[in-house]
């Protein structure tokens, strides 16, 4: 049997700068001074044409030299999201006051970022965003990348305090952004989510507006390292918990029940210590469209039961627009800059009150004034993935208190390797492979090639861990996936669409899969996962670094007994020949409290007793950590002798997940008593560390 573990503080992480992009103008101060006067930035769109659509407005930060880089007529409109991005993260920095002179106050190897977007871009992948931001503000620490859609944001504040708690990190900057362009503006009309008039959620008129920006705080641990003199910097508030979860639902529409909303929104309250009598407003996340909108409140009132009537619920879009990738941060910085002011934000332009939505949806031109301790903070997003954010008010922090790790083994892996035939790598297709055992009778219908291969690969890992997801148990696994891009068949079919019949009649389906997560959302319905799900990426090795990932959030939480690590890779056939290979890849996580099918006598099970993360290109001392976490005193032995490092197959994101799988399966042979796996690039560094245990 496995000693217990001793409890881990569940310390309170206090939110200590913010920095803000939005349509109402730069800086927080700005976003204040527009709630306060019941301004909106919602204008007519002039980047771009939207000549021949039915809406012309969105809210559109006024781009000009103003931003970190000055803004170039010639320049791509996507670029704009990393211009954005640093000057948020700047203002952050300042406001926490972690400058001193041109260099940061603390070391920056204990500095990390993590970063939400969208549908931001990047020629080297989206993950050079969270470098790139990371270099402009001097940080050395991890840079992770999240992206789940439009809950892409809240999700990363959520990855951030992890960071903090599990210390590998002593500052977190995170938060996201997105920039508004052409395409995506084509896509949410086309899809019909778009209202002519202003958004005005919970009201008469329906359809969202979309908006574009950036939203970055400042955490840090309040039992931290002294970095600065006591008392020199503000605290703004506190994130005390957050959940995640998908709703396994449809890849735009969300779960009309509101299940996936109430999820999310038990785990967060339960990370925090929190009861549901607890909260005292709720910032939805309040799109304004005709499914969203009551979905969301049936959530609310599932989670406040009598009390949802007389809890404000507002929402902020009406004021800056749909930040897409960057919204939940915005709302939540909205709310906070509120609660510094004794208020809530309001709901603007609300008219005539709509069915099956809040009975108060602070629906008044101005903020009110209202007294907050604890509120919760929505997201939700394409792929029906949600996020849910708890903060307190400065003076009202949730106490601190212990959590005891749970254990955390490895039940199943599974492997499909369509691009191995014969000696060359990357000449299988789909279409020539056999459909896994595990994957008969799957909807797969509108599945591209990188969605079926994750889901053939956690499929198998259901399979060989004899896992039957029914009932409740569904509401209990969730899926942490690792993408470096989307299917480049979804992205050439959406580029066909244009080219053939321009941005007016773009390929609705198509457009919903360019996001990252929406083979993670495809992966999660066919297999009914519902419980905590995210999508994240640092470019190649993205799998090792989800692991690691999921681990500590298995093992520190309540609301899941197991997930599902997932990784895949499509060759896009369109380019240059390459030694890459199509991939799936997967390895189950689970508790003791997952119940599945009883192990032989005398069997082994293998332990993933070590998983850490550390800072670009700092392997040795992310290997160093996980094998002092797994107690394993490596002696004289250099680490790389004790690492399983180089690729199995060259398969973008999923290879580290490949060796780790094999690693797994020579622990449990008895081949050796313990393995090594790590990875490193220029966002981080990850290292795994399994042990073998004799079934109980």
């Amino acid at each position: 049997m496995t000693a217990p573990a001793d409890p881990k503080p569940r310390v309170p992480v206090a939110i200590t700068g913010a920095g803000v992009v939005s349509a109402v103008g730069f800086g927080a101060p700005a976003l204040w001074g527009a709630l306060a006067e019941g301004r909106d930035g919602i204008r007519t769109i002039e980047r771009f044409s939207t000549e021949g659509f039915s809406v012309h407005t969105a809210g559109m930060v006024p781009v000009s030299g103003d931003l970190a880089s000055p803004a170039e007529p010639a320049k791509k409109t996507a670029d704009h999201a990393l211009d954005f991005a640093i000057r948020a993260a700047r203002e952050a920095v300042i406001a926490a006051k972690l400058r001193d002179g041109e260099a940061l106050s603390v070391p920056a190897v204990r500095v990390a970022v993590v970063f939400g977007t969208s549908l931001a871009t990047h020629p080297e992948g989206i993950h050079r965003l969270a470098e790139l931001t990371a270099d402009a503000i001097g940080a050395r620490g991890p840079r992770l990348t999240i992206s789940t859609a439009c809950s892409s944001s809240a999700n990363a504040i959520g990855v951030g305090r992890d960071l903090l708690l599990s210390r590998e990190a002593d500052v977190v900057l995170a938060g996201g952004a997105d920039a508004l362009t052409e395409e995506i503006f084509a896509g949410f009309h086309n899809l019909g989510l778009l209202t002519p008039d202003k958004c005005a959620p919970f009201s008469d008129t329906t359809g969202t507006t979309l908006g574009e920006g950036a939203g970055f705080v400042v955490l840090e641990r309040e039992d931290g390292p002294p970095l600065r003199g006591a008392g020199d910097v503000e605290r703004l508030g506190w994130v005390s918990g957050y959940g995640l979860s998908c709703d396994a639902y449809h890849a735009t529409s969300p779960d009309a029940t509101g299940a996936g909303v109430a999820r999310a929104s038990r785990g967060a309250l339960s990370d925090a210590g929190l009861s549901p009598d607890d909260i005292d407003y709720v910032n939805a996340h309040g799109t304004g469209t005709l499914a969203n909108d009551p979905a969301e409140w049936r959530g609310i009132v599932a989670v406040l039961g009598e009390r949802a009537a007389k809890v404000p619920v507002s929402a902020t879009k009406s004021v800056f627009g749909h930040g897409q990738g960057a919204a939940g941060a915005l709302e939540m910085i909205a709310t906070l800059l509120a609660m510094r002011h004794g208020s809530i934000p309001q709901t603007l332009h609300h008219r005539s009150p709509r069915p099956r939505c809040p009975e108060d949806p602070v629906a008044q031109p101005v903020p009110r004034r209202h007294p907050v301790a604890h509120a919760l903070c929505n997201s939700s997003a394409f792929g029906g993935a949600n996020a849910v954010v708890v903060i307190d008010a400065p003076a009202h922090r949730a106490p601190a208190r212990a959590v005891v790790p749970r254990p955390v083994y490895v039940r199943g892996a599974g492997l499909f390797l369509p691009g191995i035939a014969g000696d060359v790598p990357g000449t299988g297709t789909l279409a020539s492979m056999p459909v896994p055992r595990s994957a008969a009778g799957l909807d797969l219908r509108g599945f591209d090639p990188l969605s079926r291969y994750l889901t053939f690969a956690t499929a198998e890992a259901l399979r060989e861990a004899g896992v039957s997801l029914r009932g409740a148990l569904r509401d209990r696994v969730g899926l942490f996936a690792a993408l470096v891009r989307i299917s480049p068949t979804s992205a050439h079919e959406l580029d066909d669409s244009v080219k053939e019949r321009g941005l007016l009649r773009l390929s609705a389906p198509a457009f919903t899969r360019v996001v990252l997560n929406a083979s993670t959302g495809a992966c999660a319905r066919a297999l009914q996962l519902r419980g905590p799900t995210t999508t994240l990426t640092t470019g190649d090795g993205s799998g090792l670094f989800a692991l690691a990932m999921a681990a500590s959030h298995l093992s520190l939480r309540a609301d899941s007994d197991a997930l599902c690590v997932a990784a895949a890779d499509e060759i896009d056939r369109d380019e240059a020949p390459s030694r890459l290979c199509e991939a799936g890849a997967c390895l189950l996580l689970a508790t003791p409290d997952l119940a599945s099918p009883a192990e032989p006598p005398g069997s082994a099970r293998v332990r993933l007793a070590g998983a850490t993360l550390a800072g670009p290109f700092e392997r040795e001392v992310a290997t160093r950590r996980a094998l002092s976490e797994a107690g394993i005193e490596p002696g004289d032995r250099p680490l790389s002798e004790l690492s399983q490092e180089g690729p199995l197959v060259a398969a973008a994101g999923a290879h580290p997940l490949i060796r780790a799988a094999l690693a797994v399966q020579a622990v449990r042979a008895g081949e050796r008593p313990f393995a090594v796996v790590s990875y490193e690039n220029r966002s981080a560094a990850a290292a795994v560390v399994f042990t073998r245990e004799p079934s109980p």
